[in-house]
């Protein structure tokens, strides 16, 4: 493997699935259509959506193992003929695999302090989970989870206005000796001094928090219900805190016509405000997206909305901070978290669902009830892509259903292709400075 440096190893599921390609003779050889390449200083970064691996390849490189994990097929093979007949496989092993669940996404309250313009909740009764409801959450997770780490997503509304509910399943997880780490999705205006001393207690790693613009922009976007003191004040402050206390924290910016030169303004700031902490801190740039999904709310010009969100995001990384997710882990046959067998959503009055939208129902489940859960089966209801995806590098992992409105109506437009291109070479190039200077990596 001379000249080849793993930085992300192979799904060796899906390996075995494969099988070995060899490399022959008078055999031409081309780049997969799976693969995506980035060239840098010291070589070319290739990352395969079919099998998850990432590598760098230096000038000097053995072929053979660029064909044996499939960066270089042979010319004459249709890739895309055998995209189904991969996904196929990998469900039909997914399906004999009694999946324990690693991930639980749980709705402390559906009630929330701002009052957001565009918030899709805005329909959604408010409930809020009782004491007895998160002892009972806390016993459905000791049930459920797999036999590792498991995850705890705290959503809402804004979580932070039922705090008794996080504290009540963090105790008994503890007392239980269960290995959890947790992250939080906020707005931020609560997580005042004496909540951050709770972060210990709560094993919370990361915090995801929203800002749309500038301190006026924000503050009539959140519409919150305060007076005699700015909102927006409040956020800095307190995302100053969780950082001094080393939390992980992504500050997500909705971007659209509306704020968009604004919101150019507040990454400047914040960029500045917080240059000391980039090793904790991570942006996520988002175009703005309307209930139904299928436009962004001003959509006079998707493409320069688009584009601007791609070019603070280079901006942005080349200062240092990360603006990445995580790289897919080669194709698994699941269309969605919904239909993945290890994530699951736990509403505020116990009801279970697969996903944080509405286009997946609880099915009757509940925690109060101690039966089986039947994770829904996806397979038939998919969305047939159009031309677009065959020319998509991510093809592979792409399985869009008839179900879900966010993968229907969203899926294969070209600008959107573009901006998911490049964030997936962003993270290639994350994963690499990571590997070139360690101090980069995640806390």
């Amino acid at each position: 493997m001379n000249g080849i440096v793993v930085l992300k190893e192979a799904s060796k599921v899906v390996l075995s699935v494969l099988g070995t390609a060899k490399s022959l003779e008078n055999v031409t050889y081309v780049k997969s259509l799976f693969v995506v390449s980035v060239d840098v200083e010291d070589g070319s970064l290739l990352y395969s959506f079919l099998t998850g691996e990432l590598i760098l390849v230096r000038k000097k490189y053995s072929i053979d193992y660029l064909i044996n994990h499939r960066f270089l097929v042979d010319s004459m093979v249709d890739e895309l003929s055998s995209v189904a007949k991969y996904q196929r496989v990998m469900r039909l092993l997914n399906n004999r695999v009694q999946s324990n669940i690693r991930t639980f996404e749980i709705m402390t309250t559906t009630s929330c302090n701002a009052n957001c313009f565009y918030c899709y909740e805005k329909e959604f009764p408010i409930k809020v989970m009782s004491d007895r409801t998160s002892r009972e959450v806390a016993k459905f997770i000791m049930r459920n989870k797999c036999s590792g780490q498991i995850h705890i997503r705290w959503y809402g509304g804004e979580p932070l206005m039922n705090t008794m509910s996080i504290d009540a399943i963090s105790d008994i997880l503890a007392n239980n000796n269960i290995n959890w780490t947790s992250s939080m999705i906020t707005n931020g205006l609560l997580f005042s001094g004496d909540l951050i001393r709770k972060v210990q207690e709560w094993r919370l790693k990361h915090v995801t928090i929203t800002l749309d613009g500038t301190e006026k922009t924000y503050n009539s976007t959140k519409s919150y219900n305060i007076r005699n003191i700015s909102p927006y004040k409040i956020i800095l402050r307190n995302i100053t805190g969780l950082l001094e206390a080393g939390m992980a924290v992504t500050i997500r910016v909705n971007i659209e016509q509306y704020n968009l030169e604004d919101a150019k303004v507040l990454l400047n700031d914040l960029r500045n405000r917080f240059c000391k902490y980039r090793q904790r801190l991570g942006f996520m740039l988002r175009p703005l997206m309307n209930t139904a999904f299928d436009r962004t709310i001003e959509s006079i010009d998707k493409a320069i909305v688009f584009k601007s969100i791609m070019a603070e995001m280079d901006h942005t990384f080349a200062l240092g901070y990360k603006v990445t997710g995580m790289l897919p882990s080669g194709v698994n046959g699941r269309c969605c978290k919904a239909d993945s067998g290890n994530y699951i959503v736990i509403k505020p009055d116990g009801d279970i669902s697969f996903c944080t939208g509405n286009y997946h129902t609880c099915h009757g489940q509940n925690v109060f009830k101690n039966q089986e859960l039947l994770f829904p089966d996806l397979s038939k209801h998919i969305f047939r892509k159009v031309q677009l995806c065959g020319s998509c590098p991510k093809n592979i992992v792409c399985i869009p259903t008839k179900d879900c409105a966010t993968y229907k109506e969203t899926i294969c437009k070209p600008i959107q292709k573009e901006l998911m291109l490049h964030e997936i070479r962003l993270s290639m190039l994350q994963k690499y400075r990571e590997f070139l200077t360690p101090e980069f990596n995640e806390n």
